[in-house]
C-alpha cells in the first residue's frame, strides 16, 4: 500500500472515496480508519489534533455497537479528593487541653462526602467484528455491554507506527482526520470522479 496521489489537493469527498475504494465497505474504510489515526495519534502531541480525534473515535464506537463483540474494563481510575487528600475526613476544630496538648476533631469531608476519591472514571476495552476482520478501541465510552473477565490494565496501548511503516499509509493523520470528520459529521458523500494533476498531465 502506498501514499494516494496528490492527497493534500483533495477536498474532504475526495479524501474518502479514495480511501474507500482501498476497502471493501464503508463499515470496513471507516473502521481502518479510526484504526489508523489511533495508532498515528499516538506520536502526535497537539492537544487540539488529539480532541479533535479523540470525538471522533468516541462517537464511531457509540455508533457501532452493533459490530461489537465483547466489551471488556481495563481499569477503573480515581483521582484523590485535594480537599482531605485522599483520607475522607478534615479538621473541623482544634484546641489545646490543660496539659497544652494539641486535640482535635474530624468531619466528614464535604468535597467528596468522605470518599477520599475527588473523580473516577472508567476505561474499557471495545472488541468489534467486521466482515471478518477484529478491531480493539479502548475509551471511556461504556459498552452496551460488559463480560465479566476484565481487560488487561497496561500503562500504554497499541503502538505506534514506525516511520517506514507511517511512509507506506495510503494518508498522514492530517488526512485522516479531515477524511474522518467530515464523514463524521456531514455523512458519506455521493460517489464523485477524483481527477489528480500528474505532471502537466490529467490522471481520471
Amino acid at each position: 500500500m502506498s501514499r494516494i496521489r496528490n492527497w493534500s489537493r483533495m477536498s474532504s469527498p475526495q479524501l474518502w472515496h479514495a480511501w474507500r475504494a482501498l476497502h471493501t465497505s464503508d463499515d470496513l474504510a471507516m473502521a481502518a480508519a479510526i484504526f489508523t489515526a489511533n495508532r498515528l495519534v499516538k506520536t502526535n502531541y497537539c492537544r487540539n489534533t488529539r480532541r479533535s480525534f479523540y470525538e471522533v473515535k468516541d462517537l464511531w464506537i457509540q455508533e457501532h455497537q452493533v459490530f461489537l463483540t465483547r466489551g471488556r474494563i481495563a481499569r477503573v481510575e480515581t483521582q484523590k479528593c485535594w480537599g482531605c487528600d485522599g483520607g475522607g475526613s478534615v479538621v473541623a476544630t482544634f484546641w489545646y487541653d490543660e496539659q497544652n496538648r494539641f486535640q482535635q476533631e474530624e468531619d466528614e469531608c464535604y468535597r467528596c462526602d468522605g470518599t477520599g476519591i475527588w473523580s473516577e472514571r472508567t476505561l474499557y476495552l471495545h472488541e468489534f467484528l467486521i466482515e471478518s476482520m477484529p478491531f480493539k478501541f479502548h475509551s471511556y465510552t461504556k459498552p452496551q455491554r460488559i463480560d465479566e473477565e476484565r481487560a488487561e490494565d497496561c500503562e500504554n496501548y497499541g503502538t505506534p507506527f514506525t516511520e517506514d511503516e507511517e511512509k507506506q499509509l495510503p494518508l498522514p493523520l492530517s488526512g485522516v482526520l479531515q477524511m474522518l470528520r467530515y464523514v463524521t459529521f456531514a455523512g458519506i458523500p455521493e460517489p464523485i470522479r477524483i481527477t489528480q494533476q500528474i505532471e502537466g498531465g490529467v490522471l481520471i
